[in-house]
């Protein structure tokens, strides 16, 4: 009998140690984290909204932009097919020349600078010779009057009436003009032969670069 107690008292003992052993491991095992997974579902989430926020911005920059790729110019005067022309933003003006049909034969074709790039909503005028003539000498009358030179359509007269400019460097001006393309700025004049910081100085208010 005091046996079997013995033995009971050690079933006993050996049963807790395997509950206890049971616990430990039940309670070292992981368990699925529902919170980590939800963190990472709402990650998942926010770059698909900041993706969808992006692709928007980027398609209505582009919608600008598209806007913004063409200028629309009138062209008139002695070309061939006077009208409003669209062209790509960028087109210079010998091009809208020649999409209006060319010069017409009388068409003054020094008085523009081919090379300028248009600008939407410019009206883009070719004179005939006897026009030029007489704008030339309205200009220089204006110049008398206080207005400024432009610099990309004056000739050597007009030239002529700005501060410290005569006849040489009238035409280094003008050549100057020729193999650049045009003026981008008046600052442009202190590259030509002759005109230095301090020239450039004395005419710098009675000049403009349209």
């Amino acid at each position: 009998m005091k046996i079997n107690r013995l033995k009971a008292k050690w079933l006993l003992i050996a049963a807790s140690v395997i509950l206890v052993d049971a616990g430990v491991f039940s309670c070292g095992k992981p368990e699925p984290s529902v919170t980590i997974l939800e963190e990472q579902n709402a990650s998942v989430r926010e770059a698909e909204a900041d993706a969808q926020a992006s692709a928007g911005e980027a398609e209505a920059s582009g919608g600008e932009e598209a806007e913004q790729e063409t200028v629309c110019v009138f062209v008139c005067g002695q070309v061939a097919r006077e009208g409003v022309y669209e062209f790509p933003l960028g087109t210079r003006v010998y091009e809208a020349i020649e999409a209006a049909g060319g010069f017409l034969p009388d068409a003054d074709t020094s008085y523009v600078n081919q090379a300028l790039v248009l600008t939407d909503g410019e009206k883009l005028w070719i004179p005939d010779r006897s026009e030029s003539a007489a704008l030339s000498l309205s200009e220089m009358q204006e110049r008398a009057a206080g207005g400024k030179v432009d610099l990309n359509t004056a000739d050597s007269d007009l030239l002529q009436t700005l501060p410290g400019i005569g006849p040489a460097k009238a035409e280094a001006i003008l050549e100057y003009r020729a193999r650049s393309g045009g003026f981008e700025s008046a600052e442009e004049l202190m590259q030509v032969s002759g005109i230095g910081q301090a020239s450039f100085d004395k005419l710098k208010d009675s000049v403009i670069v349209r």
